[in-house]
């Protein structure tokens, strides 16, 4: 149903303004990903540390 709509919509532009937006959107969703996938990382690296620095505090203080 959904798809049927954006197929009509599609054919109602032309081909030139579809291909940008499909780069556009593209772009946008890779991006994100990226976007997200760097925050994982950095947040998973800070655990990461925070984790090592207590480790090695316990171990010293034991």
């Amino acid at each position: 149903m959904h798809k049927l709509k954006a197929l009509k919509k599609n054919l109602k532009t032309t081909p030139k303004r579809a291909a940008r937006i499909r780069r556009l959107r593209q772009l946008a969703h890779r991006a994100w990903s990226a976007l997200i996938r760097h925050m994982l990382r950095g947040a998973a690296s800070a655990l990461g540390s925070t984790l090592m620095a207590w480790l090695i505090w316990w171990a010293m203080n034991r």
